[in-house]
């Protein structure tokens, strides 16, 4: 049986390519860490991030919704509304990530062309935001940058994230 490695054992070189695959991934804004995001938003990134979530299902439970901040797509920033048909990341100009030399998120950074990149990558991101710290970031973003606010937080509170 093959080992998996975690995600912060993942620590490939961030390469540029131009390659029409890899223009194609951004059609979807990549995922960061809590600590990734955290630092874009010091960054002064956080008007062009957007409140995300999915459901997870983690073994032995019945599942619960989990909130995530990652890149806005273009026209959503501040969105708190998750289900937007936008495309396209707002942080990519001409095909390319702006803040790739910056800070870019883990998802973007594993998920390349050329060599591998971990299996469930979204869903093992999705696991570093499954916790209190990283729930209550994805609240303070949503207060300082979020749009529709009133519902979002109403939607946290029936979601029990506190």
């Amino acid at each position: 049986m093959t080992r998996r490695l975690p995600l912060s054992q993942w620590k490939p070189k961030v390469q540029t390519c131009d390659c029409d695959e890899c223009k194609a991934r951004c059609a979807v804004p990549c995922w960061g860490s809590p600590a990734e995001i955290k630092r874009l938003i010091k960054l002064g990134y956080g008007d062009k991030l957007m409140l995300n979530s999915r459901w997870w299902h983690p073994p032995g439970s019945e599942g619960h919704e989990v909130f995530l901040i990652c890149p806005a797509h273009k026209g959503a920033e501040g969105a708190t509304d998750w289900s937007s048909g936008r495309r396209g990341c707002n942080l990519q100009k001409r095909g390319k990530c702006t803040i790739h030399d910056v800070c870019k998120p883990i998802e973007g950074r594993l998920a390349i062309c050329k060599g591998r990149e971990p299996v469930d990558l979204r869903d093992r991101v999705l696991k570093l935001w499954d916790n209190i710290p990283a729930q209550k970031l994805a609240i303070a973003w949503a207060k300082k940058f979020g749009k529709n606010k009133e519902n979002l937080l109403t939607h946290l509170e029936e979601a029990k994230v506190k």
